[in-house]
């Protein structure tokens, strides 16, 4: 009975300490949200964000203004505000009405003035002016257009979120209210810096975006790059034909766009830099009824296949080889599934377009060999065997050097065979374990001693 009650006893003694501990942080939220409860001008305080913890107590404490409150009664309740906030500078507040807001800080003037002007626009979800900062504006995205139009050439920095559902920028703001401000997945967003001057072609070119409803997601620097996600229905290959088209007659320096497609799989284009005659080569994989993929395809005309669903990597290369733009590509790495006893067995291949058919076949012929080679990677130079156990056990090691010798493939590159953390080096027909293994060393070591016995 003794035993058992020490643990017991140890817990306890825990939970109360940290119980004290915790008794210990005083709240600064609440107390803030009743303070500011009983100021004049203010019709209801809420708490925005309470992060109290035993390690401390911070948060966001937000006022809606009565209505009509005049410029006086808001002067005055600002400046009791900044003095509350002297002696309580864990917690920010913010002052508006119907969530355009401002918060109270340092430069409360310059975030009150900016407060004003947001209050002057239409359709807004919610705004916040935050003084050197900047303003943060949420709009839903048949407004998005409109209200970025209406802050060009705004004083400070300006960022513009437009998203599709009322519910998706709640959930956005309240993101931002527990953390730094960033842009979440669900909202296209536009970013007009203090410094930004663009051309009006660019400006165009940020409008037009922003009004463009094929764009699912995505972020827009006015002065710089573009990361646009379209929507499944796009086909992406045409999205970006077009965008290298309205780009090369520009005057202006051409900024780096990119576009991404979600659903099923994911596409990825670099349109700027890059090479547009090369864009069609991914049309196949937009027809209906073609293999689910990830493909990315770089600005230096580098592609990036896999399959995502079961799809071999003959099928993909054959629906790549349809196209005769696909011999213009630099390189190619291609990963396509293989039948096998586990689930997840692959192959890998990089290589040129005229090197993959043959790549594809050697790393093939190696699965029919021993049941524990599960994924192949194979280049030119080199190939990579991963082996697969089930848990608890090893490969048969003996029996998987004999298996590998039994392919030539060992003869014409270096055959690199892995096995958890760690990998056996065969190069010249001499077997040597990798100098960077990390894991328990006996099951390569193994391997190794049975491929050089033999």
């Amino acid at each position: 009975m003794i035993r058992a009650a020490r643990p017991l006893a140890a817990i306890l003694g825990v939970a109360v300490a940290l119980a004290t501990l915790t008794a210990c942080i005083q709240n600064n939220v609440s107390p803030a949200q009743s303070w500011l409860n009983g100021q004049d001008g203010v019709a209801e305080a809420s708490i925005v964000f309470d992060s109290t913890s035993m390690f401390g107590s911070s948060g966001v404490v937000r006022g809606e203004l009565e209505e009509g409150l005049d410029g006086a009664r808001l002067d005055g309740l600002v400046e009791r505000v900044l003095g509350y906030l002297r002696d309580n500078q864990q917690v920010e507040i913010r002052l508006g009405i119907a969530d355009v807001d401002f918060v109270v800080a340092g430069d409360a003037a310059a975030a009150r003035a900016q407060w004003d002007d947001l209050r002057r626009l239409d359709d807004l979800a919610s705004a916040l002016a935050l003084g050197a900062d900047g303003v943060r504006v949420h709009v839903l995205r048949p407004a998005l257009r409109q209200t970025v139009d209406a802050l060009q050439g705004y004083r400070s920095s300006v960022e513009v979120e437009g998203f599709r559902t009322a519910q998706e920028e709640i959930d956005d703001r309240r993101g931002d209210d527990s953390g730094p401000g960033e842009h979440d997945s669900g909202a296209l967003q536009i970013l007009d810096g203090e410094a930004c001057e663009p051309s009006a072609e660019a400006w165009s070119r940020v409008l037009v975006t922003a009004a463009d409803d094929a764009i699912a997601q995505g972020t827009v620097d006015a002065c710089g790059d573009y990361l646009l996600q379209y929507t499944g229905e796009t086909d992406l290959t045409v999205a970006a034909v077009a965008w290298a088209a309205s780009q090369a007659g520009s005057g202006d320096p051409v900024p780096t766009i990119t576009l991404t497609e979600w659903d099923p799989g994911y596409y990825e284009i670099q349109v700027t830099p890059g090479d547009a005659a090369l864009f069609p080569v991914m049309a196949a994989f937009e027809q209906p009824g073609a293999p689910v993929v990830r493909y990315v395809l770089a600005a230096d005309g580098t592609l990036e296949l896999r399959a995502d669903e079961d799809a071999s990597a003959g099928e993909l290369l054959a629906l790549l080889t349809a196209s005769p733009l696909a011999a213009r590509l630099s390189s190619i790495s291609l990963q396509g599934t293989v039948a096998g006893p586990v689930g997840g067995e692959s192959v890998t291949a990089l290589g040129t377009l005229d090197q993959l058919g043959s790549l594809v076949a050697e790393a093939e012929a190696l699965f029919p060999l021993d049941p524990a080679f599960y994924q192949v990677t194979i280049d030119p130079a080199s190939v990579r065997i991963d082996l697969y156990s089930a848990p608890g056990s090893d490969p048969d090691m003996a029996a998987n050097a004999v298996a590998l010798r039994s392919n030539p493939i060992w003869t014409t590159r270096d055959t690199y065979v892995y096995y958890m953390q760690g990998y056996v080096l065969i190069s010249d027909g001499v077997a040597s374990l990798g100098s960077d293994t990390y894991s328990r060393p006996e099951p390569l070591e193994a391997f190794a001693e049975a491929w050089n016995a033999g």
